[in-house]
């Protein structure tokens, strides 16, 4: 556990940081999250103290508020401008958490990166109160196992006088490829739309299937059979 002590009569921050980057993986959900509890000086009028939680992808040359990626618990308030805080006006958590809680981040966005956290405290030119508690940080990921649903959205008329076919087709997922195939002719990397010439008379079965960004694949490629 550690503590940032919320200090007095300082106009004061007080910093608890890594003290080196973490290297964040790719093609996985990423989250940080934290429990902690806290005690600022406050008033029922304003929050005159608080902390706040920044990260940095350029080694701590500057300095980003992680509220964008606060997902579950965020800031809970804005600082008071009243009394020469150094962090007046910017939102966080202030005031009494009334004990301990968690919070999460979604740290997706940042995949790939070297990242660098940091917890801030910032007080005031008077009094005091206990300040942050911050205990079990964890970065993790979640492993994506569910594959996407495939869905052909536009398609030839059935029969068709045309030797030619057209299709358009989705995922349930972004960020995925697709395989194509038509009748018995092996599957192939392709886009939507997919066209196909020279088809022969006769009965035709066009499938296509999605794979998404962690590698799962549609299982139950969606199909269409029609007549040329």
């Amino acid at each position: 556990m550690h503590r940032l002590p919320g200090l007095a009569n300082r106009r004061f921050i007080s910093v608890l940081s890594l003290s080196s980057n973490l290297s964040l993986p790719t093609g996985s959900t990423l989250y940080m999250h934290f429990n902690h509890a806290y005690d600022f000086e406050d008033n029922t009028l304003r929050a005159y103290d608080g902390g706040v939680l920044e990260y940095s992808i350029n080694n701590s040359a500057t300095w980003n508020d992680a509220s964008s990626l606060l997902i579950n618990n965020g800031y809970n308030g804005t600082i008071s401008t009243c009394c020469s805080n150094p962090l007046g006006g910017r939102s966080a958590f202030v005031r009494e958490s009334n004990g301990y809680y968690s919070s999460r981040l979604d740290l997706t966005s940042l995949s790939g990166q070297n990242m660098r956290f940091r917890f801030r405290i910032g007080t005031d030119s008077t009094y005091d109160d206990y300040g942050w508690f911050i205990d079990d940080i964890r970065v993790y990921t979640c492993i994506d196992t569910t594959a996407p649903d495939t869905t052909i959205t536009s398609q030839p008329l059935s029969p068709s006088n045309s030797t030619s076919a057209s299709f358009s087709f989705t995922s349930t997922e972004t960020g995925g490829t697709f395989l194509c195939q038509m009748d018995s002719g092996g599957y192939s990397a392709c886009t939507s739309p997919k066209s196909y010439t020279g088809l022969t008379a006769g009965s035709h079965t066009f499938y296509v299937k999605a794979t998404d960004s962690a590698g799962n694949t549609d299982s139950t490629p969606a199909s269409y059979t029609w007549n040329v």
